[in-house]
């Protein structure tokens, strides 16, 4: 029989092998797996729980993908996180734009300003007084004063609204948590306009501007001008000599060809007007890893990482600019008449026996202008990203092939005289050139749903090396130049929405 000592001893022994053999082992942490986030993978297409961003961990040093290489297909969330979770970092790459289309429309009003500062089209003078110039007096003149001018402005034409849309399909995620779309955005439809008119006002007898008929160099010294002098009758409404080579006073006035001088009445048109088609690849990061946080009550929240991310773009672009100008006049009096005026006792002003000649000859002149531009863009971006609302600035520029165009139309009517249409004629003009765009703004975008928004900003656009219609202005009818060294600024507010899907 065995000694009781042996007995308890050997109890124990088999108590201890049971317990061994039954019980589970568990890890210690260096044997828990490991996971790199960085090198989550993420879903591009966008599924998942709402708000939240999707990876599955990838074990630590095994490299798959280049930081350019894109994601394979879409992998799932495998990692859920409780309440009873440790803080996990993710990537936020489903967070916000979440889609594989999206779709951006804006209203855009914008004033266009050009490179004039001014552009003088109709004017109006009177005669002052009689001046004469060097010792002899041999150059005599009348000095003029304005009655009216009209202009197109800096401004001109004015505001005017346009839309825009951008359509875009994205095409992978790469590893270092970038978006690749391409895009193709449709901006224009605005026309800007500006009217002139204007009503010769000196019309009666002894107003308005008139020339003494004499020999630059040849005139009779100024106090002994006979009682009675011809001069030729300038009044009426006139173009500036930059213009059509002849002025209302005796200075600056060359006989030159015919132009809408010594008009009744004048009206004028300018309207501008463009459209832009774009093709774009872009790259554009996402938002940083969310951050973890516990509450006072203890659970935890997951919260987006306000941060800076950049976005690229590399396209090509198609922009055409329409340039229409129409210049209409009444009662043109084409010859400026001799007309007999008396001489006033010992003064130098004149008055006249005749009233302001009547004419019913009308002229047109009618300028169409278009720039066809095709060319490469490169553009960037900064945006201040949070989870409700973010403020972005961007900028492209790009340098283009002009195809310029400018049409030029003269016309003279007049049902008493048929032989004013000899006067008519017209030209097409045609060249290439460069032209360069730089488009820019700031956007602010409220987030209502990670996939839809609403933004609204301000903006502008510069383009130049264009053909402007009131450049091509020119009376001479052998003129061949094709002016394209004008320039447009555009600039105004935007609003609009982007949505995902």
């Amino acid at each position: 029989m065995a000694h009781p000592v042996f007995t308890i001893l050997a109890a124990v022994a088999l108590s201890g092998l049971a317990t061994a053999a039954g019980a589970q082992v568990q890890p210690t942490p260096a044997e828990l797996p490991s996971y790199d986030p960085m090198s989550a993978l993420l879903d591009g297409a966008g599924g998942g729980a709402e708000g939240g961003a999707e990876m599955v961990p990838t074990p630590v040093g095994e490299v798959r993908f280049q930081p350019l290489s894109p994601i394979p297909a879409p992998q799932y969330d495998q990692m859920s996180i409780g309440a009873d979770a440790p803080a996990i970092t993710e990537s936020s790459g489903s967070w916000l734009r979440r889609g594989l289309w999206y779709a951006d429309l804006d209203a855009v009003v914008m004033q266009r300003t050009w490179d004039s500062d001014g552009f003088v089209l109709v004017e109006e003078y009177q005669s002052a007084f009689d001046q004469s110039v060097g010792s002899i007096n041999a150059f005599l003149f009348r000095s003029t004063a304005v009655v009216q001018q009209h202009s197109l402005s800096e401004s001109s034409p004015g505001y005017d609204g346009s839309g825009r849309l951008a359509l875009g399909r994205f095409l992978f995620r790469d590893i270092a948590n970038r978006d690749h779309n391409f895009e193709m955005v449709v901006f224009g439809g605005s026309e800007w306009n500006e009217r002139t008119g204007a009503e010769a006002q000196l019309t009666d007898a002894g107003e308005g501007l008139f020339q003494l008929q004499s020999d630059v160099f040849g005139n009779s010294p100024q106090n002994t001008l006979p009682a009675t002098v011809e001069v030729v009758d300038q009044r009426g409404l006139h173009g500036p000599q930059s213009i059509d080579n002849s002025g209302p006073t005796r200075v600056d006035f060359i006989p030159s060809y015919t132009s809408l001088d010594r008009a009744r009445s004048m009206q004028t048109e300018y309207s501008s007007d463009f459209h832009s088609w774009e093709w774009n690849y872009s790259v554009a990061q996402r938002m940083r890893h969310d951050r973890m946080e516990m509450t006072p009550q203890g659970e935890w929240v997951r919260r987006a990482q306000p941060g800076f991310s950049w976005d690229y773009l590399a396209g090509l672009r198609y922009f055409d600019i329409g340039e229409r100008f129409d210049w209409n006049a009444q009662g043109i009096v084409l010859d400026a008449p001799l007309v007999t005026f008396n001489r006033v006792g010992n003064t130098q002003f004149y008055e006249s026996d005749e009233a302001m000649q009547q004419s019913d000859t009308d002229g047109a002149m009618n300028i169409r202008a278009s720039n066809n531009l095709f060319g490469f863009q490169l553009g960037g971006g900064l945006t201040y990203e949070t989870d409700r609302w973010n403020v972005s600035v961007q900028s492209k520029h790009g340098f283009y092939i002009n195809d310029a165009r400018a049409t030029t139309n003269l016309t003279y009517t007049d049902p008493n005289d048929t032989s004013v249409v000899l006067n008519n004629f017209g030209r097409d003009l045609h060249v290439n050139g460069v032209s360069y765009i730089a488009q820019g703004g700031i956007t602010a975008r409220y987030h209502l749903r990670p996939n839809l928004s609403l933004r609204a900003g301000w903006e502008f656009m510069y383009a130049s090396g264009l053909a402007l219609a009131p450049n091509q202005i020119d009376f001479n009818p052998a003129a061949n130049q094709l002016h394209i060294s004008g320039d447009a600024f555009y600039s105004g507010i935007t609003a609009g929405t982007e949505y995902y899907w």
